[in-house]
């Protein structure tokens, strides 16, 4: 390495350890939200031909970092990941030190193992005593793998003959699936008008934990018609997945280890470093037998140093392929799964601690009169709906409600939460409590902050 570029890396590492800690600091702003313009004059984004000073990239670097989300402050509830780990940021760094592809034994030995380990202590929590699976970019990519395996265990020729001669297939999902439910059957050649949308009521969906509702069909009483029909279950546990670690609260998931497959991100909930999003099957040869091209020049199968049946590049839709399996395995390995179990029964805990406030709350209103798991919905009415009669009036006075808050809440940096609409409900307020470092005097400041923000709000 050349002397300048250590220097910038050392430089650069004192920065992220500042950034750490003023983000985590409830007295600073979670954002400092500026529009494109302000940052383009804040900031010099242009590319030359020759490069910048040491100096100038590391100022370019603390404005970077200053004026992006501070994802990491305890009071950032926008997403469905929240908070920082040390241990998973640490596994991060040594990630991209080592700075390899985990498409074969040969390139990355270590992290090949922690990777199945990791899968397999998955499957284990799953149900599964065997199977297979693959660490991918996202939840919507491993409900593409469910889908593709979906396809492929009823018809193994469409892997050779596409699917021109095969009958008009059909998706069944919740109504409140994922989009990417959609985009799969887009890129499946299937077609958007062949995903079928089951009706569920405002209290029940039929894809596991994964939106707003967090209100759960029974998994394996779906299972027993799946199994009857002979249907492949693919659930979608990108979210709820990681209440499979918590012994308190794992029974919501109850059933799932009679689906075919699932998708799980430990980046949301777990506070992996994002991203970190496994898919994980029941049927052993399932990937390798679907994705194997057996490309000689990356996959010989005369290699004289391992078995390369280690080799998980013909079992992916990738061919280079990061590492993200060796932040979590570190973490677990630190950490231990029981502190995973713990951490999902504090975010509930939160959760059910802010809807109890919510109750109690004049111009407060729950969507959702009791959440199963950490999102909690309501509806915050300012005093100039308070007392006004239900119409149609009404409820689109009150969907222009939640937009204004927003707005309020990031240009004050004071907090972040998300907002939706759902079928022919106004917009409300879409809370998640998986914070790393939030308590129940975070609530309280949230509810405090909304009343303060909407106090002045006319629609």
């Amino acid at each position: 390495m050349d002397r300048e570029g250590q220097e910038l890396f050392k430089a650069a590492l004192g920065i992220v350890h500042e950034f750490l800690a003023t983000s985590q600091d409830r007295q600073n702003k979670v954002v400092d939200f500026k529009q494109p313009a302000e940052l383009l004059a804040l900031m010099d984004l242009s590319l030359r031909q020759e490069g910048a000073t040491n100096a100038e990239v590391l100022e370019l670097c603390t404005k970077a970092l200053h004026y992006s989300v501070h994802t990491a402050h305890p009071r950032m509830f926008n997403t469905l990941f929240s908070g920082i780990d040390m241990v998973g940021l640490s596994g991060t760094l040594m990630t991209s030190a080592a700075n390899t592809s985990v498409y074969t034994y040969e390139m990355a030995p270590v992290f090949n193992l922690m990777e199945k380990e990791v899968l397999q202590t998955m499957r284990e929590l799953i149900g599964w005593s065997a199977g297979s699976g693959i660490f991918s970019p996202g939840g919507s990519v491993s409900n593409m793998y469910g889908l593709m395996a979906a396809r492929y265990r009823r018809f193994p020729d469409s892997k050779t003959k596409g699917c021109a001669h095969l009958p008009q297939l059909k998706i069944f999902t919740s109504c409140q699936a994922h989009y990417s439910v959609d985009k799969v059957a887009i890129l499946m050649g299937l077609g958007t008008d062949n995903v079928v949308k089951v009706k569920c009521d405002h209290m029940y969906w039929a894809q596991q934990v994964r939106l707003c509702w967090q209100h759960l069909i029974p998994l394996d009483k779906m299972a027993d018609i799946c199994q009857a029909h002979n249907v492949w279950l693919h659930v979608d546990g990108s979210y709820g997945g990681s209440c499979l670690m918590s012994k308190t609260h794992r029974h919501l998931c109850k059933g799932i280890e009679k689906a075919d497959s699932v998708a799980w991100n430990p980046h949301k909930g777990l506070h992996v470093p994002f991203q970190c999003s496994a898919f994980l099957t029941r049927h052993e040869d399932i990937l390798r037998s679907m994705l194997s091209l057996r490309a000689s020049y990356l996959f010989q199968k005369d290699k004289l140093l391992y078995d390369v049946s280690l080799d998980t590049g013909d079992m992916s839709l990738q061919c280079g392929r990061v590492n993200d399996a060796f932040k979590i395995w570190l973490m677990w390995k630190k950490n231990g799964l029981a502190w995973a179990g713990r951490e999902i029964d504090r975010q509930l805990g939160l959760a059910n601690y802010l809807r109890d406030r919510i109750r109690e709350r004049d111009g407060f209103e729950l969507v959702v009169q009791d959440q199963q798991y950490t999102n909690v919905c309501f509806w915050y009415t300012p005093p100039c709906l308070r007392g006004v009669a239900e119409s149609d009036d009404r409820k689109q006075r009150l969907n222009k409600v939640a937009p204004k808050l927003k707005a309020g809440m990031v240009l004050a940096g004071s907090m972040m939460i998300c907002y939706q609409p759902l079928g022919d409900l106004p917009n409300f307020m879409r809370m998640v409590t998986v914070s790393t470092s939030a308590t129940e005097d975070d609530m309280e400041f949230i509810l405090n902050e909304l009343e303060r923000i909407g106090a002045c709000i006319q629609v």
